[in-house]
């Protein structure tokens, strides 16, 4: 179905599986999910005796069309995110939408990138 601008989540959103409507309860779902991952990796952050501020460099592979990045984008920097998926369309789409940077497939990666992260 594409992209679209939906109202409750302030910028466009690609209907796939993740989210199949702009109905409340698909949204609510939608957002939940996503706030609920971010949520596990913060606490996985603190249990590490980390946090948020030390993620300078953030990897999300399998980002399909950006659930968790626009939610992420809240606790670290577009600028700190890089994102990954088989489905280049999703990736691009998630690069472009949210400012974050788009890496090839690990697969694909091979020795042409030699950065490291501090959270995949």
């Amino acid at each position: 179905m594409g992209a679209r601008y939906v109202p409750a989540l302030a910028s466009r959103a690609h209907y796939n599986f993740m989210l199949s409507s702009t109905s409340a309860d698909h949204i609510g779902s939608y957002r939940r999910g996503a706030v609920e991952f971010v949520g596990i990796l913060g606490q996985s952050l603190r249990e590490a005796g980390r946090g948020w501020r030390d993620i300078k460099s953030c990897l999300e592979i399998g980002c399909g069309y950006g659930r968790i990045v626009r939610e992420l984008r809240r606790e670290i920097p577009p600028s700190c995110i890089s994102v990954s998926d088989i489905i280049d369309e999703g990736a691009r789409f998630t690069a472009a939408e949210f400012g974050v940077r788009r890496v090839p497939v690990v697969e694909a990666m091979g020795s042409e990138y030699d950065g490291s992260f501090d959270l995949i």
